[in-house]
């Protein structure tokens, strides 16, 4: 069953860091970008991987063990525009009703 309700905070920023690395990031690079914990980090991850917001791969680099790169899809970009641009709508109509 898919949530309807807003994203996290936490989900928001997983989606904002790997905006910043088009090439992708594996787990703990993102979790030192985001300083989120593994017990966060992952789960979310994998429901994002669910809807189609993110891609994962294999990386077989011959420096290390194999580490899975999490990207944004095209579908993954489209929807955190969508909460970027709601949010600064948000941003704004609190800030007019202050003034």
């Amino acid at each position: 069953m898919t949530r309807t309700r807003r994203p996290s905070p936490s989900t928001l920023k997983i989606l904002t860091g790997l905006s910043a690395a088009p090439e992708g990031l594996h787990g703990y690079a993102l979790m030192k970008e985001t300083s989120l914990a593994s017990g966060t980090l992952y789960p979310i991850l994998m429901r994002l991987t669910e809807r189609g917001w993110l891609e994962k791969a294999w990386d077989m680099s011959e420096a290390g063990p194999p580490r899975r790169i999490y990207t944004l899809t095209a579908k993954g970009r489209t929807k955190l525009e969508t909460l970027q641009s709601e949010t600064r709508l948000q941003s704004a109509s609190a800030t007019e009703k202050l003034a």
